[in-house]
């Protein structure tokens, strides 16, 4: 498994736990890290793991440019690649996160031949 560390503030991290789903379906597992100390990740609960759902097209590229960001080994940012994606329903969310793929393309975080692009319309 590979990871990135972000140190952030406790603010920030309240607003993270939201978005993550801290205590709705998630839980915080905390990690001692050598040379990081403690450090915190997300992990679903047994209840709410579904293993037929297929994650959003624009969420599979986003972690997708983070492990190439972070210069992941290549055949993990292969099995990530290669993971079935969906669109999402929800066109508004949809766009806005292609969006931010495109932006972080945009500013460089990505190989230049690895490009990521929005499935067609």
């Amino acid at each position: 498994m590979h990871f990135a560390i972000y140190d952030i503030s406790e603010a920030d991290k309240q607003i993270l736990d939201g978005i993550e789903g801290a205590g709705s379906g998630y839980s915080e597992i905390s990690l001692v890290m050598p040379a990081y100390g403690r450090c915190f990740s997300y992990t679903a609960s047994e209840t709410y793991i579904d293993d037929t759902l297929e994650p959003y097209d624009w969420y599979r590229a986003l972690v997708l440019a983070g492990a190439r960001l972070l210069a992941f080994p290549k055949d993990y940012v292969s099995a990530i690649a290669g993971v079935s994606a969906c669109r999402d329903p929800e066109p508004a969310r949809h766009q806005e996160m292609w969006d931010l793929v495109d932006l972080i393309q945009v500013q460089g975080l990505h190989l230049p031949s690895e490009s990521i692009t929005s499935p067609a319309e």
